[in-house]
């Protein structure tokens, strides 16, 4: 008996393995996976050293126990795209666990190919943006949801190695949800906390036995938050430059509280304000309309946060709470009938309609709780992202993707409630097919179709960077500091490596965005002679400054702030070279000179 349950076991894994293989060769036939931000560029350019000059561990978003693994890699080669492999490692690992999961629970041969067929379906719908489109941010929430679906479908009643196995499973996937963002994971902590305690009141052996099976993995999972974010916070405090990692993060993170939930605080109303930190009206145009972060030295870990609190201080007295609390009900509407997340908000809404109807028919009151709790934590984490005023479909979407395992999980647990009405839950079945599968997939079908021409647009404009990177990686002598608008077109396939020597372009640096301020770069800047950040970047023979030519790149930006800067001094970007790249779209390298 046991052998023939092993045998059960590894065809289960083989035929998800081969179901999820192939739908995965079938997506990168249709289309090639890209970077859908420049975050996750910015991440592998960290970890391959790009940034610093050297393969680095200090992900600052993602946990430093990945960066240790990646730049690991990175060191043994910069030829394999080694962040794009893992991202995509990631999101195979969940659907093939899912798909198991699934195949597991059917008895016969014929209900296993039906739920290969539906999970194809679902997954198609729901998940095919975001593997051809990687983001880490989605990719943490998938790690995350598994972990989710895979504890409420364990048997809590199985053998003790069994048992074990499961919860490795579920922490190892907890674990990466962890490394990957930190913050996606505690997203998924009100659905994990709750479907475990719907799971509990349904749970028919009640023993103490068992109520030590259920806190025992309660216990796991905090030792888990505990050591693996103690870990990331030790790192950025150890080592000769721990006080200037912190100034960083401190500096970071007011940062992200003005650019993703505010804005700067309008110069000419706050002018008074501005002075007191040191910050001109060239400084402050630099940065709020151009990023201009680099070279700034008023924007720092100490005036970011009070720039920061200004920004926060003005929002609140823009709106009363009754207004906020309204534009938030709004918003949610708007939000929940996004096309943007499309077809993955009507697969979820298609699988609440069936299980409401399951709820009807079989009058169950376990489902009438997990279902309950499900929306509790549904609208609870809707609710607080809509209310901190930050939503896009990247955090949208994983919200709606845990959503959708909870369900699933909940008809799992469930399945058996109409076994005695055996035409009804047919008629369920087959029901529930229609509804998930049929509007799913007329948008499911029209969305991966101009998924398919977005992703070949971006990555042929993208192409025009990769030549920038592919020029600058050819020219290691010189570092070049590039316009944040002039960089629009960043993006590329996961699967791509520079050409330089070396595999990577470490001496393309960024003027603005998070990764400025950060010792990374100032390292690698160092690593040219640039000790002071503002003044170097001038009359340097081996510093340029790369612009996309257009109207809506201008330049004058840099030569009004660093006039500001350098106090009589006549400044002019000189013209050195102009890369005419294959998209049509030519970048013009300048050296920043003194007029004589």
């Amino acid at each position: 008996m046991k052998e023939k349950q092993k045998c059960l076991r590894i065809t289960n894994l083989i035929l998800s393995f081969v179901v999820v293989a192939g739908m995965f060769a079938l997506y990168r036939l249709f289309t090639d996976f890209i970077y859908l931000t420049n975050d996750d560029m910015y991440l592998q350019s960290i970890v391959s050293g790009e940034l610093s000059g050297t393969p680095d561990a200090h992900m600052i978003y993602s946990n430093y126990i990945l960066g240790i693994v990646l730049s690991f890699l990175y060191n043994y080669t910069a030829r394999v795209p080694w962040y794009g492999i893992y991202l995509l490692s990631v999101c195979f690992l969940c659907a093939w666990i899912i798909l198991y999961r699934c195949v597991s629970i059917c008895k016969k041969w014929a209900n296993r190919i039906v739920v290969v067929c539906l999970f194809v379906a679902i997954c198609f719908c729901s998940v095919f943006r975001h593997i051809t489109m990687m983001q880490y941010t989605v990719v943490a929430a998938f790690a995350g949801g598994t972990a989710v679906f895979y504890a409420m479908t364990m048997d809590m009643r199985a053998g003790k190695k069994q048992l074990m196995r499961e919860y490795a499973v579920v922490l190892f996937l907890a674990f990466l949800s962890l490394v990957i963002r930190e913050k996606v994971f505690f997203m998924m902590v009100p659905f994990a906390a709750l479907g475990w305690f719907g799971k509990w009141i349904a749970e028919r052996d009640k023993s103490k036995a068992n109520i030590i099976r259920y806190i025992s993995l309660l216990i796991s999972i905090v030792c888990l938050m505990l050591v693996v974010g103690g870990i990331d916070r030790f790192a950025y405090r150890i080592g000769n430059d721990g006080e200037a990692w912190q100034e960083y993060k401190r500096y970071n993170k007011a940062r992200e509280q003005i650019m993703d939930y505010n804005s700067y605080p309008d110069y000419d109303s706050n002018q008074e304000f501005y002075e007191e930190l040191g910050i001109s009206k060239a400084s402050y145009e630099g940065v709020s309309k151009y990023y201009l972060l680099l070279p700034q030295k008023n924007y720092n870990g100490e005036t970011m946060p009070i720039i920061a609190e200004k920004a926060i201080a003005i929002g609140k007295a823009s709106y009363t709470l009754s207004e906020r609390l309204t534009n938030v009900v709004k918003n949610f509407i708007e939000c929940n009938l996004n096309y943007s997340d499309r077809p993955m908000n009507i697969v979820v809404y298609a699988t609440w309609l069936c299980m409401i109807v399951l709820l009807v028919l079989s009058k169950n009151k376990n489902i009438l709780c997990q279902l309950a709790l499900l929306f509790i934590a549904r609208m609870g984490m809707w609710l607080y992202i809509i209310y901190q005023g930050r939503y896009p479909d990247r955090i949208t979407q994983g919200l709606y993707f845990v959503e959708l395992l909870m369900l699933v999980a909940i008809f799992v647990l469930n399945r058996n409630v109409l076994d005695d009405k055996v035409f009804i839950k047919k008629g369920f079945l087959i029901g529930a097919l229609v509804i998930i599968c049929v509007p799913s997939l007329y948008v499911g079908i029209n969305k991966a179709i101009a998924v398919k021409g977005e992703n070949a647009g971006k990555l042929y404009f993208g192409t025009s960077y990769q030549q920038v990177k592919d020029y600058c990686a050819d020219n290691t002598n010189n570092i070049y500091l590039m316009d944040m608008n002039s960089a629009s077109f960043f993006t590329s396939s996961i699967f791509k490596s520079v050409e330089g020597e070396k595999g990577i372009c470490n001496n393309l640096l960024p003027l603005g965005s998070w990764p400025c301020k950060s010792p990374l770069l100032t390292d690698n800047l160092k690593r040219y002679g640039v000790q002071d950040i503002t003044t170097d970047l001038v009359d340097n023979e081996c510093v340029y400054f790369i612009f996309k030519d257009s109207e809506v790149t201008p330049t004058q930006y840099l030569i009004d702030f660093y006039s500001d800067e350098l106090e009589n001094v006549n400044l002019e970007l000189k013209q050195e070279n102009i890369l005419r790249t294959d998209a049509g779209i030519d970048y013009i390298f300048y050296q920043l000179k003194r007029i004589q």
